[in-house]
């Protein structure tokens, strides 16, 4: 796996700055949550908003923005962290072949005694356990800065993993196809461009209260 750990190493501190601004991201979202616990009115106006402007902030019938897993959904799973992890991922698959063979770095590792065939099954491989450790840094984030703003509060912890599961899930696919099509273009502009704009999956605050 010499090719995987070398992307992991080029990746590295870029990789990093992209973990403190998630963590940064989790605990902004938390400490926020004391503002709204408990204000019952603040979900009645919600109840009159159109659906359109509902569905825009992640608002879920049935379960209150003011409780912990409405919260979560509505300002993290259905709106932020599965923008920074696709971000992320696209970023990782369409630069994993396209953006080597563009910058012209392929070429020499090519020249190697190495398969073409190798070189792609490892770098997908070090694409996905990028994500992974970055959904890992968003799980733990949670469970380490939520408890003490009182943000996870009735979530258990079979729910929130699978929320992360979920955002996992829908980057890993806009990845892989950004890694496709960078792989099979040679350029990473096709490969930023093609993959499609999606809905975050369900993420939902079911999930995070089930």
């Amino acid at each position: 796996m010499i090719v995987a750990a070398r992307l992991l190493r080029d990746r590295r501190r870029s990789t990093l700055w992209w973990i403190g601004g998630l963590v940064g991201l989790v605990l902004f979202t938390v400490a926020l949550y004391p503002s709204i616990r408990g204000q019952a009115s603040f979900d009645q106006v919600l109840a009159d908003l159109p659906e359109g402007f509902k569905a825009v902030i992640g608002y879920e019938g049935g379960i209150p923005l003011t409780s912990p897993p409405g919260y979560l959904h509505a300002r993290l799973f259905a709106t932020l962290a599965p923008l920074v992890v696709l971000v992320f991922g696209i970023g990782a698959g369409a630069q994993a072949i396209g953006g080597s063979e563009d910058a012209g770095t392929l070429e020499p590792l090519l020249a190697n005694p190495v398969t073409r065939d190798r070189v792609a099954v490892e770098r997908y491989l070090a694409m996905v356990a990028l994500l992974v450790v970055l959904v890992a840094v968003l799980a733990v984030a949670l469970v380490v800065l939520g408890p003490p703003f009182g943000a996870l509060d009735g979530v258990p912890l079979s729910g929130l993993l699978g929320a992360c599961a979920g955002v996992f899930g829908i980057a890993l696919l806009h990845a892989s196809l950004a890694f496709a099509v960078g792989a099979a273009t040679g350029r990473r502009a096709p490969a930023f461009a093609v993959p499609p704009r999606s809905r975050s999956p369900a993420t939902s605050s079911r999930a995070c209260s089930a």
